[in-house]
């Protein structure tokens, strides 16, 4: 072969033998672009599976959005992104190639796929998110505080039984006991110390905070049972009032810190008045009688408990 001949095509197949790996690497460097910029994965797809007997898809990411369809124990759902606690999903409906886009939140669901993204946060709340809990209990201390003056603070003691009917309305049911020292009420009781033992019956309306926390408003009415001893026992005297029914306007919040175990802080305004009678036995005439009218027995009530729901 002709020399030169040889010396071309060498320096021809070194340009091009160059210039490919050029090209390649190239089309390389492209490619990983553009897998960083479009966010490709490699991963499975992120999947969950629902762990309560029937839970909520709500419209929006938030326990007061409204319930768009209700999915029962272990159905799997494809999960399209998260926001925060919640996970959208979409349920696919008869109607071909359409589907229900929606929200449930991640304390009601497990992991069946991928892993979750970095950023999400574990829940704090679980079942107490409120899916499909009904029945709660718990107890509560705090203080009394008659509306008036002749009237002192007092402790107060309560235990409760709730039953939820809705996602907002709850029923409660409370027996609790208050008491009061009485200076001396002129139109009123003498000095003592007055006790009130009432059941009370209340309507909650609930309002979700967040995946925590619930604020509520209530309304009721109670039974209470009362009793009175005079401190000053000269001539036998003796002063009862009586059991009397009564109305209560109030509310509070419940923040659960741990499963479904909440701490729950409540107020209540006590409308209650009744009336009364009083005896003694004067030396000459012996023994006297006479009645009380319009005892006002309103009292404040600030408490602070536990709450558990199952």
């Amino acid at each position: 072969m002709n020399p030169g001949l040889y010396e071309l095509a060498k320096e021809y197949m070194m340009w091009m033998k160059k210039n490919i790996f050029r090209k390649e690497l190239c089309l390389f460097l492209a490619l990983t672009l553009f897998l960083a910029v479009t966010g490709f994965s490699l991963e499975e797809d992120l999947k969950v599976r629902v762990v309560v007997r029937r839970a909520n898809i709500r419209e929006k990411p938030s326990l007061s959005s409204e319930v768009v369809a209700q999915v029962k124990r272990g159905r799997i759902l494809q999960v399209d992104s998260k926001e925060g606690e919640w996970y959208l999903i979409r349920l696919p409906l008869k109607l071909e190639g359409y589907s229900l886009p929606g929200y449930i939140h991640q304390s009601i669901v497990e992991v069946v796929g991928a892993k979750p993204p970095a950023q999400a946060k574990k829940a704090r709340i679980r079942k107490s998110a409120g899916e499909t809990l009904k029945y709660g209990i718990g107890g509560a201390l705090g203080s009394s505080f008659p509306s008036r003056r002749a009237y002192n603070s007092g402790l107060d003691f309560s235990g409760f039984f709730s039953y939820k009917f809705s996602e907002k309305i709850t029923v409660e049911l409370a027996a609790r006991f208050f008491s009061s020292g009485v200076e001396g009420d002129p139109q009123g009781l003498s000095q003592g110390s007055l006790s009130v033992f009432p059941f009370q019956l209340s309507v909650q309306y609930r309002i979700p905070i967040d995946g925590q926390t619930i604020a509520y408003l209530a309304g009721g009415m109670g039974y209470y049972l009362n009793g009175f001893s005079v401190s000053d026992t000269s001539f036998d005297r003796v002063e009862k009032v009586k059991n009397a029914l009564g109305f209560h306007l109030g509310g509070g919040i419940e923040y659960f810190f741990k499963g479904n175990l909440a701490v729950k802080v409540d107020l209540k305004y006590c409308f209650i008045k009744t009336s009364g009678s009083w005896s003694y036995t004067d030396p000459i005439t012996g023994p006297v009688f006479g009645t009380i009218d319009n005892i006002n027995l309103n009292t404040v009530l600030i408490a602070i408990g536990i709450k558990y729901i199952f």
